[in-house]
C-alpha cells in the first residue's frame, strides 16, 4: 500500500485525495496540482510538518505546543485563526491567568506583604485554558488547515482567485501580533494604574507606583496612609 509523500499516512488504493492530510493525488477526481494542507505552510514550518507527519492515519491530533502555551490567543492570530483567537481571548476572562491572579488576590493572609507582582507572574500561564491551548492547538491548527484546503478546492481549475485565495490564507500574519502586543501593554499599563491608585477587592494590596510616578499616579491624601 502507497503512503502520501507528504504526512506518510496510508493510503486506499486509487484515491483522490491523502485522507490524512488531504492533499491531491491526481487520481479520480482529483485536479492533480498537488494541493494540500502543507500548500498553507511556510517552508520554515518543518516543526508542524513533523507533527502533522506524526499523526499519519492516526487520527489522534493531540501533542504538546510550547508556543500556544505561553502566547495563547496571540498565537492563534499569527498562525491566521482568527476565531479561534476570540474564543481563546475569551477563555482567559474565565479560566485562565485574569481569575487566578485575583484568587491570589484575594485570599491571600499576609496583608502587610505586597503581593500583586508576584501573583501576576505566578498567574500568568495558570489556569485550564493556557493548558488546553498547549494540547489542542496543533490538532486544532490542522483541522483550520484542512477547511482551508476545502474551501480552496471549491474554487473551478485555473480560476485566478483560487490562488488569490491560498496566497492570502497560507503562512502568519505578523499585524495581529504587533497589534496584539500593543493590547496587552495597554491593558497590562491599565491594571498597574487600577492597583496604583485603587484598593483591591479586600482592601490589603496596593501597588506604590505613586511613589515613583507622582505626576501620574496622583490623589488625595486621605486615601492611602503608608
Amino acid at each position: 500500500m502507497q503512503t502520501c509523500s507528504d504526512c506518510g499516512a496510508l493510503l486506499p488504493d486509487k484515491a483522490a485525495f491523502c485522507p490524512a492530510c488531504g492533499k491531491d493525488l491526481g487520481g479520480g477526481e482529483g485536479s492533480g496540482d498537488g494541493l494540500g494542507v502543507f500548500s498553507f505552510l511556510r517552508p520554515e514550518d518543518k516543526v508542524y510538518r513533523n507533527k502533522f507527519r506524526a499523526y499519519g492515519n492516526t487520527g489522534l491530533w493531540i501533542s504538546w505546543n510550547w508556543a500556544a502555551y505561553f502566547f495563547g490567543w496571540l498565537w492563534f492570530g499569527f498562525r491566521k485563526m482568527y476565531l479561534h483567537a476570540a474564543m481563546a481571548l475569551i477563555a482567559y476572562f474565565f479560566a485562565g491567568p485574569l481569575p487566578v491572579y485575583m484568587i491570589i488576590l484575594t485570599t491571600s493572609r499576609y496583608p502587610r506583604i505586597n503581593f500583586c507582582a508576584a501573583a501576576l507572574l505566578l498567574s500568568l500561564f495558570a489556569g485550564p485554558a493556557p493548558l488546553l491551548f498547549g494540547i489542542l492547538a496543533n490538532g486544532l491548527y490542522l483541522r483550520d488547515l484542512r477547511e482551508r484546503l476545502s474551501a480552496a478546492r471549491s474554487f473551478p481549475d485555473g480560476d485566478h482567485k483560487k490562488q488569490e485565495y491560498i496566497c492570502r490564507l497560507a503562512g502568519v500574519d505578523r499585524r495581529y501580533v504587533l497589534i496584539g502586543l500593543a493590547l496587552c501593554i495597554a491593558g497590562f499599563l491599565a491594571l498597574m494604574y487600577y492597583l496604583a491608585t485603587t484598593c483591591d477587592p479586600v482592601g490589603v494590596f496596593r501597588l506604590r507606583l505613586h511613589r515613583y510616578l507622582p505626576d501620574i499616579f496622583s490623589r488625595p491624601q486621605n486615601v492611602y496612609h503608608s
